[in-house]
């Protein structure tokens, strides 16, 4: 999936992601539904992670007893902060995410081994973990389809998000025909690799398999157990840190897709959600050049290629009433020659659309006795 996002942006370097490429490729219908759902999609996960930060990381660090409604709280809290924060500069949204990004990458990288020096030098701990089914073990249909392993699959896709935020911000990067792809790729291979080996660390370090499941807090259990509560409460304000940056840069890209969709006319009250303040949130007025023999876009609302897209191709015009009308020479077609997958880029599409659709809407909808 990131493999396919990371060739859209490359040609298509305009706020909207997914809903800028299907507007283009498809037609603007197809284009306004993936929008809409792409809008979705972070509006519902920033929400998310400002929870996840309430209830995993904040109420931990300061003491506070686990209590959902002390956690909705502290998340509105949270949500109303990174509001005024996006709203108020990209620039300083983009120093807090630099700042997340480093000590996340410091988290993982120091906290991963000190976890495996613990459990070698003390022996809690147990490499059979990785192998164990835990609180699962006598459940049956644990592998069977819809089963307890392929929903827990899907909580682990879940935690590989987030690499389409670069492409909602392309307009606002430098060189993003090539920056945004790369961006997208890296982030992916870095929270892979370096995901995965925080988390066989931290599953070799359980000691009390169920009472690590029951605990509210089962990272900062682990290592309190492990590292003690001094170093749990370090690490935890680095886990907070890591939290807001994430959910604040969420909140960003979100507001790129109303912005795309609003600047095309395609959002309610688009006339006040399309309005930028230069001073704050830097839109170029032109997008920078093209790559050579790149075709020009049509839709959108800056300036592509010397097509002005919005008000002169009639997507925003006739958002409800079918594709707009095109040019002789339909850069739609061009834009679909340009887009030429290569030697492995028809497999790569085809893998995506099993393992990502298919297997997703299989563990979503087929209910298994285990459940």
């Amino acid at each position: 999936m990131a493999l396919v996002v990371a060739q859209l942006a490359g040609r298509i370097a305009l706020s909207g992601s997914s809903y800028q490429g299907v507007s283009r490729l498809a037609n603007p219908k197809i284009g306004w539904g993936f929008g809409w759902l792409t809008f979705c999609y972070p509006a519902i996960g920033v929400a998310a992670i400002a929870n996840a930060l309430a209830s995993q990381a904040f109420m931990p660090l300061f003491g506070m007893e686990p209590d959902e409604g002390t956690a909705r709280l502290i998340t509105l809290a949270i949500l109303l902060v990174q509001v005024v924060l996006v709203v108020a500069s990209t620039r300083l949204v983009s120093l807090i995410n630099s700042t997340a990004v480093g000590l996340e990458l410091a988290l993982i990288v120091l906290v991963a081994p000190a976890l495996a020096i613990v459990v070698v030098a003390t022996g809690r701990g147990d490499i059979g973990n990785l192998t164990s089914r835990g609180v699962t073990e006598h459940t049956e249909h644990y592998f069977d389809v819809g089963g307890g392993l392929m929903v827990a699959m899907i909580m682990g896709l879940a935690t590989l998000v987030g690499f389409d935020s670069a492409a909602n911000l392309a307009e606002e990067a430098k060189d993003p025909f090539r920056s945004v792809p790369r961006a997208i790729v890296g982030s992916v291979v870095a929270a892979g690799v370096l995901g995965m080996a925080f988390l066989i660390c931290l599953t070799v370090a359980i000691e009390d398999i169920p009472g690590v499941t029951a605990s509210e807090s089962p990272v900062a259990a682990i290592m309190r157990e492990q590292l003690g509560p001094e170093m749990e409460k370090v690490l935890l304000a680095a886990i907070v840190i890591a939290f807001f940056g994430a959910g604040t840069v969420v909140m960003a890209s979100c507001s790129r897709i109303v912005f795309a969709m609003a600047r095309d006319g395609r959002f309610p009250a688009h006339q006040l959600m399309r309005r930028v303040n230069p001073r704050t949130q830097p839109f170029p007025k032109e997008l920078p050049p093209r790559r050579e023999g790149a075709p020009s876009a049509c839709g959108g609302g800056a300036r592509v290629g010397g097509v002005a897209v919005g008000e002169r191709t009639g997507i925003g015009r006739r958002a409800g009433g079918g594709a707009p009308a095109l040019p002789r020479d339909d850069p739609r077609m061009r834009l679909r020659r340009e887009l030429r997958w290569g030697l492995w880029g028809l497999w790569v599409a085809c893998l995506v659309f099993v393992l990502w659709f298919v297997w997703e809407v299989v563990a979503l909808f087929l209910e298994a006795e285990s459940w």
